[in-house]
């Protein structure tokens, strides 16, 4: 089982009270989210309203899908994957070692 760890950033803010920074930031961008994934982890994000977001991987490997219909996507640390969301977008991270002994 691997700990993984993630950081989603915003690229605008909103005024939505769901969108909170938290005093990181990124290049300019506001800290959405900063997630450790254990072995248990599958952590699903809705977004409120419309909104930019980059996902960087910081230590490993992690599967993202959404409710967009789209294929999931591995992104490997060092890489960082933008996604441009409408209201109410839900998306799911998954620690694709999770079911590792």
């Amino acid at each position: 089982m691997e700990n993984l760890s993630a950081r989603i950033f915003l690229e605008e803010m909103r005024g939505s009270s769901f969108f909170k920074s938290e005093g990181d930031d990124f290049l300019g961008l506001k800290l959405f989210s900063n997630e450790t994934m254990d072995a248990t982890a599958a952590k699903e994000f809705q977004c409120a309203e419309s909104a930019h977001l980059l996902i960087v991987p910081i230590t490993g490997e992690l599967i993202y899908n959404d409710t967009l219909g789209g294929d999931s996507v591995a992104i490997d640390a060092g890489q960082v994957l933008h996604v441009s969301s409408p209201a109410s977008f839900k998306f799911t991270i998954h620690n694709p070692f999770k079911d590792d002994e």
